[in-house]
């Protein structure tokens, strides 16, 4: 590890100014582009947690999405919240749903192996318009995580508890201070983002001393996403496989999501190398045939 911080901070001094354009570049884009697409969602979702309105938020889709999966309402509400308003928020109301008692520790590791992605807001707000990419993929990649979802309750957690766990669950008994802890966790979650995505875009400066090392063409994307799309701009195939992938700062945010729970993180990584395994295959035949 410290073989690792040497070669960054090296790598920092021989390309200060190209460090500061980076640094610049990843508070740009978590200012102009991440705090308002998750923030709002990260302290809505927290207000349900919470106030233990799971219940009745899932009510509407639960009839059908209940039976489907095979799950409890709350479950119905985390998954929803987890693949519409996406990554972190994910990973993070799946930790808060478990710490409270929502959640089962088995039901919680089923959740995470799929519902904590990129979510659709961030498409359509930034990666389509920027890569210029059609609309109609965003099916496809909402599909994705679902179908896996339901392949791993039939298989892999088909003897997964329906019912909510036995203890009683904990929830803030006033809303001031629901809405209070809310923000304060969005707050730590957003500043933790910001933070990482600085941290692996100065990953791509070892790369530029060592060229050697920069093997693949779209390390950038592979480090941070975000700030890797807009270096690279990459072809629509490339750049939907790479957004399912999320990049290794989307994996340390959803390690930091869940370090205060005995939640294991290995078979969250291997999920989501599966998922991206299946987005090749799929996007590799719907642009090569289309």
């Amino acid at each position: 590890m410290l073989l690792i911080i040497l070669v960054l901070i090296i790598s920092i001094f021989f390309h200060s100014a190209l460090s500061v354009q980076y640094a610049s570049q990843a508070l740009s884009l978590w200012f102009e582009h991440m705090i308002p697409s998750l923030f709002p969602f990260m302290v809505l979702s927290g207000i349900i947690v919470r106030k233990g309105y799971s219940t009745t938020f899932s009510k509407p889709f639960f009839p059908i999405v209940g039976k489907l999966y095979h799950i409890n309402p709350t479950m119905c509400t985390t998954m929803l919240l987890g693949l519409l308003f996406g990554f972190p928020l994910g990973a993070k109301t799946i930790a808060e749903q478990y710490q409270y008692g929502y959640l089962s520790k088995k039901q919680a590791e089923y959740l995470l192996a799929f519902c904590n992605n990129i979510g659709p807001i961030y498409l359509l707000s930034f990666a389509f318009p920027l890569l210029q990419i059609a609309g109609p993929l965003l099916l496809i990649h909402i599909a994705i995580p679902l179908l896996y979802g339901l392949f791993l309750r039939y298989t892999l957690y088909r003897s997964l508890p329906v019912a909510a766990p036995s203890d009683n669950p904990q929830h803030f008994a006033d809303t001031i201070s629901a809405i209070d802890d809310s923000i304060t966790s969005a707050c730590m979650a957003t500043m933790k983002l910001g933070g990482y995505m600085v941290f692996f875009i100065l990953w791509n400066l070892p790369a530029a001393f060592l060229p050697h090392l920069n093997i693949l063409k779209y390390t950038p994307a592979l480090l941070e996403i975000t700030s890797g799309l807009i270096q690279n701009q990459p072809a629509p195939y490339p750049a939907m496989v790479l957004i399912t992938f999320s990049g290794l700062s989307c994996y340390a945010q959803t390690y930091t999501c869940i370090k205060h729970t005995d939640l294991c993180f290995t078979p969250y990584c291997i999920h989501k190398l599966i998922q991206t395994s299946i987005s090749a295959i799929i996007y590799g035949v719907f642009f090569f045939s289309f």
